[in-house]
């Protein structure tokens, strides 16, 4: 039997959210009551001069801002928890007195009873970007399932961010990922447990300063699986760990980790049977796998580009990324085009300890850049037969860009071609046009305080470890690629560094996208990839292998 609510005419809330970091869909256990997340609802907004507007409109409202929650969440300005009971077509909203917005909503069962447990994020000072932002202050709620009532703290009343909610199959135990508030936006997270029976609050794993004698460096996953749980008291799921994927089991009791003999593998969903997983290499397209949660035998992928070949430099974004042996198009097509691609993890990338992570803020544009132009230079001293070492390029994106412009900046004599997707280019320049200034600030040097207007001296710094303050020295020709709808990197900066270029002689081209930060749309990034191996191939001299 099938039914059709109409949620409009309904008039309960504003747009569900069906992708982002604030959005759920669960149903409960007895698949009766659906959870969702959606828009808060606001009057109507119509003009002073609607001789039509229906009573309980806000006249003159339709001009009004709403800070939303920025890059891929536009729109996204109060996420409240929707309860639907399908069987009487009655929907609930969950909304809480305080100044907070709820996503990741889990069901947590108890007895005969049905709460949820969400995310809160709190809307105060501002509302910063979230995406790839693992750093807003949140915490963790659990609401009863009646409307406007308010909700019970889980998580401690120190100022963190709390993120991924799991609630264990009998109810008795939630688990999370738990990072600190502030700071670089990918530190290291704790994975944390509370006993809903005692009201206990324990860490499982905590913070790694330095990697541990088996390598093992602490947590950078995202998000825990949607479904971890091998049983009432283990859990399941992949970190990066170095430059590979770990697959771990957790005893959510003593906090004791094993690690899954699977290598390249990134769990998806896990049960008492079964855990599922997706495998890839670095040229190996992912594919689905099937382990016993006692693991299974390693593999992985190698290959070199035919000699000689023309080096691609390839940093990751963030900067608090990483670069794993994971599968990439990009680096795929690169290598089928005879190009060598070199994926640099500079330090304070993730997966190699807080120590490491936390040596760049402050630092950027000296640390990160002399890792890269050091591995570059280190890889072309030790396969000279190989790598051709007056022909290297360099690819990256959003941070990464940053780092490619700085390569052709301050290292002109060893880049000889640029390709930079929604590059950084003026730290200083994109504050006012950012969704994440804090980003700026941290990264520059400076603790970030949204009450306090950058000071002379803070610009200045932040334009001095930017690309465009060495936008004199380059000579490598340079392709740009931007997105009309990009709020974390915004193109105006973008274009005017490309036309910096073209005012110096330099070969430069901008290509624009209607599309988003990552430039991720099947047809654009398509379009890029392609754009991309032709500039570098056509720069370098480079012909193809048949």
């Amino acid at each position: 039997m099938s039914q059709v609510l109409d949620l409009t005419a309904m008039d309960k809330h504003g747009a569900v959210y069906s992708s982002g970091d604030f959005s759920s869909f669960q149903w409960s256990d007895d698949e009766r009551r659906l959870l969702y997340i959606a828009e808060k609802r606001r009057p109507p907004a119509v003009s002073f001069f609607d001789e039509n507007a229906r009573e309980g409109s806000e006249r003159g409202a339709e001009s009004r801002y709403y800070a939303d929650w920025g890059e891929q969440q536009t729109g996204q300005h109060r996420p409240v928890v929707v309860v639907l009971d399908a069987a009487v077509g009655q929907l609930t909203v969950l909304a809480p007195p305080q100044d907070v917005s709820l996503g990741q909503a889990r069901w947590r069962r108890h007895g005969d009873t049905n709460s949820v447990v969400a995310i809160a994020w709190e809307n105060q000072p501002r509302r910063l970007g979230l995406i790839y932002c693992s750093n807003r202050a949140s915490h963790v709620l659990e609401l009863p399932v009646v409307a406007d009532a308010a909700g019970a703290r889980l998580s401690g009343e120190a100022a963190v961010s709390c993120r991924s909610p799991r609630v264990s199959p009998d109810g008795s135990a939630v688990l999370w990922l738990e990072s600190a508030a502030g700071g670089p936006h990918h530190a290291g997270a704790r994975l944390v447990r509370r006993d809903m029976n005692s009201g206990v609050v324990s860490v499982l794993i905590d913070l790694v300063d330095v990697p541990e004698p088996d390598g093992f460096s602490g947590l950078y996953l995202q998000q825990l699986p949607t479904q971890c749980w091998i049983s009432d008291t283990a859990v399941c799921f992949s970190t990066p760990v170095g430059t590979g994927l770990w697959s771990l089991t957790v005893d959510t009791a003593s906090g004791a980790r094993t690690r899954l003999e699977a290598a390249g593998v990134t769990v998806l969903a896990a049960t008492p049977r079964l855990v599922v997983g997706a495998r890839s290499g670095l040229l190996q397209p992912p594919e689905l796998v099937v382990l016993p949660p006692a693991g299974a035998a390693c593999w992985c992928c190698r290959r070199l580009a035919p000699p000689p070949a023309p080096l691609i430099m390839f940093p990751h974004g963030g900067p608090h990324g990483v670069m794993t042996d994971a599968w990439s198009a990009h680096v795929a097509l690169f290598n089928q085009l005879g190009l060598a691609v070199l994926l640099i993890n500079y330090r304070g990338s993730t997966g190699a300890g807080e120590r490491s992570l936390h040596a760049l803020p402050g630092r950027v544009s000296t640390l990160d850049v002399a890792d890269c132009e050091h591995a570059a230079r280190q890889v072309l001293s030790a396969e000279p037969s190989l790598l051709d070492a007056g022909r290297v390029a360099a690819y990256g994106g959003s941070h990464g860009g940053f780092l490619v412009t700085h390569l052709s900046g301050q290292h002109p004599d060893l880049v000889k071609a640029v390709v930079a997707r929604n590059p950084v280019c003026d730290i200083a320049g994109m504050l006012e046009g950012t969704d994440i200034p804090d980003w700026n600030h941290v990264e520059s040097g400076e603790a970030y305080d949204p009450l306090l207007t950058p000071s002379p001296q803070r610009l200045a710094a932040m334009l001095t470890c930017s690309p465009i303050s060495h936008v004199d020295n380059v000579r490598a020709a340079t392709l740009l690629m931007v997105g009309t709808a990009d709020r974390r990197v915004p193109p105006y900066q973008v274009f005017y560094y490309g036309e910096a270029l073209r005012q110096r002689g330099v070969p430069a081209e901008v290509r624009v996208y209607d599309d988003c930060h990552p430039l991720a749309k099947a047809a654009v990034n398509g379009d890029v990839m392609v754009h991309a191996a032709t500039w570098m191939c056509e720069k370098l001299d480079h012909s193809p292998p048949a």
